[in-house]
């Protein structure tokens, strides 16, 4: 078995308000980048309104370089403010007060905040024409786009230390609806300080029924870490299931 890898922990931030770089006039007809802007707002929307179960397997690569099973992870993800909120969180069934107990290979960002970040690059103007494609026998189209450091949104820290990376960025949508159904992102210019090669973050969406309503929300995602020195890697294996209406109940008292 070898060593842990260094801790590092994942995060990109939240863009709050959007800004069209461009749009149809009003007597154009609907696109698919138009319909894609209005799912991911959906969807994003949808996420506020729900609870789901998270699950993580982590994973490290072994001298012979196979993935050896480092421990599962569960906590409950809700949004709160359009910021992910994670409790009741269980190491290998032992209680932890916050993700900061966790040590180790860990990110925050797939459930809602991955949403938000395509919702703001489907309005980019620098957006490469999409590509029709396939994702999982579905109609797709492939939009790619790109993100320098100086203005990314990804905080990625290693031992206390954080680096601003950039990364090429791509989306998946469903040819007929615009739905979103995979976001990724892939950086591979990482200060080699970091002691990391590499990172590939990719989400896969689903649709659900909560209450009686469909809800297109993440259903897995994965990341995929190298590290510099030979063989090195580790994997995290994510799913998301047992949605259901999430509500905030306030206590008023009289005196």
């Amino acid at each position: 078995m070898s060593p842990l890898p260094p801790a590092f922990t994942l995060s990109i931030g939240f863009v709050t308000m959007l800004t069209p770089c461009f749009s149809a006039s009003p007597d154009a007809p609907v696109t698919y980048l138009e319909q894609a802007r209005s799912a991911s707002a959906r969807s994003f929307s949808d996420v506020e309104e729900v609870i789901c179960q998270e699950h993580v397997d982590r994973y490290r690569t072994s001298r012979k370089g196979a993935l050896d099973l480092i421990d599962s992870i569960d906590a409950q993800v809700a949004v709160e403010r359009g910021v992910e909120q994670y409790s009741a969180i269980r190491q290998n069934g032992v209680d932890r007060a916050s993700l900061n107990e966790i040590g180790a290979v860990w990110s925050d960002g797939e459930y809602a905040t991955f949403i938000n970040d395509a919702q703001h690059a489907l309005y980019r103007s620098s957006l490469s024409r999409g590509a029709d494609t396939t994702l999982n026998g579905i109609p797709a189209i492939l939009i790619s786009f790109g993100t320098a450091d100086a203005a990314s949104t990804w905080d990625f820290m290693v031992r206390g230390r954080h680096y601003r990376l950039g990364f090429r960025g791509e989306i998946w949508i469903s040819r007929d609806t615009g739905e979103l159904l995979r976001c990724r992102r892939i950086a591979n210019r990482i200060d080699r300080a970091s002691g990391v090669k590499s990172i590939d973050w990719t989400v896969d969406f689903g649709v659900v029924q909560v209450a009686g309503k469909a809800v297109s929300v993440p259903a897995s995602a994965a990341y995929d870490v190298q590290y510099t020195r030979s063989n090195a890697s580790s994997h995290n294996a994510i799913v998301f299931t047992n949605y259901r209406r999430f509500a905030a109940v306030t206590s008023i008292r009289f005196e």
